[in-house]
């Protein structure tokens, strides 16, 4: 995939330009992003009126009974990836109505983000060959129990040099504080690339198994920031702020231009320097009232990224301005609304 051109010029505001800018940068501190993207999915069928039906009504997470009625066609979907060099790492069912969430093998640098805009196109066509509908709509179905559709981004930095090659950042204390800080600090900002959708607020609320505040915790799936410690190798954080209908290139972009901020900057005191305490946030984020809170809505979150001064430094006047008169756009298109069946004639087939 090349970068968008015009004129044999390339567009640096263009989303897989501006990503490849930042791991530029990230290289030039002599660090890799390992990633990949966690996705879910809502299957269906839309019946005569156009409404979406999905593949199955009960929400059977894990359920090996509900997941052997389509392995078939999900191994099949499976073989298919690979064939496009995307390896699967897992796949189930998930808590939403014809929900399914499938993972993919982290693989280093812009592949993270080329895959997953692979993954999602490809998932709608091989789908729909089918008669079904796939559809990365944040909230498809008005299901008020049924978990909505996220991208979560699982993460670690590397580091590439002749010192420390191959060295799992993230198992270095002071360097993941770093990370962490920049991270939640621009948190706000973020929320406009992570949830881009109006769809997508649908999903920051209480019990969602989404953030709702700027928080990070180890295995919390509360918090914004879960941190998983495996050790030397296995130790790496997962971004659980992005929907699934978020675009990969600026999810990824935004993490490493929010990250990156205060590398180089390594608190004497450790975790104890991040919100949250030296411990991260223990029990349920949702309880916490001194957590920061996330915008709840796509407006608050577009005015929070034109308001940071330090992520428009580091994604560009020009694509901050686009970015947000093409989303302002939308939200008049779709009414500020929502609901379902608003939002569904906007992003139904779209995502």
């Amino acid at each position: 995939m090349g970068g968008l051109s015009a004129e044999e010029e390339e567009l640096p505001e263009h989303p897989r330009n501006l990503c490849m800018k930042l791991l530029g940068e990230l290289r030039a501190k002599n660090l890799a992003i390992l990633g990949t993207f966690e996705y879910e999915f809502t299957l269906g069928k839309k019946n005569a009126s156009g409404e979406l039906k999905p593949l199955f009504s009960t929400r059977p997470t894990f359920s090996t009974t509900e997941f052997s009625r389509i392995e078939d066609m999900l191994y099949e979907f499976d073989a298919a990836l690979l064939e496009l060099g995307i390896e699967v790492h897992t796949m189930n069912i998930e808590y939403g109505q014809g929900q399914v969430e499938i993972t993919t093998k982290p693989v280093f640098g812009i592949a993270s983000a080329d895959n997953a805009f692979t993954f999602r196109s490809f998932a709608k066509e091989f789908f729909a060959r089918k008669d079904l509908v796939a559809t990365f709509m944040c909230k498809p179905l008005d299901d008020p129990h049924g978990a909505c559709n996220g991208g979560h981004f699982n993460h670690s930095l590397w580091a590439v040099g002749a010192s420390a090659e191959g060295a799992n950042m993230f198992a270095d204390e002071g360097f993941t504080c770093s990370w962490i800080k920049g991270a939640l600090e621009h948190s706000n900002a973020l929320q406009a690339l992570a949830a881009p959708t109006v769809s997508c607020y649908n999903r920051v609320v209480a019990w969602s198994w989404a953030p709702t505040s700027a928080s990070w915790g180890v295995e919390n799936r509360t918090c914004s920031l879960r941190y998983k410690k495996g050790g030397k190798k296995g130790s790496y954080l997962e971004w659980r702020a992005p929907s699934a209908s978020a675009n990969p290139y600026l999810v990824l972009a935004g993490l490493l231009a929010g990250g990156l901020h205060f590398v180089g900057d390594r608190p004497a005191d450790g975790f104890e320097s991040l919100p949250c305490g030296k411990d991260g946030l223990r029990g349920s984020a949702y309880d916490d009232s001194e957590a920061c809170p996330l915008p709840t809505n796509l407006t608050t979150s577009l005015d929070a990224l034109k308001a940071d001064s330090y992520m428009e430094s580091m994604l560009g006047s020009r694509f901050i301005r686009w970015f947000d008169k093409v989303k302002r756009k939308e939200i008049e298109s779709v009414g500020g609304d929502a609901t379902v069946e608003s939002c569904q004639q906007q992003y139904l087939d779209l995502l």
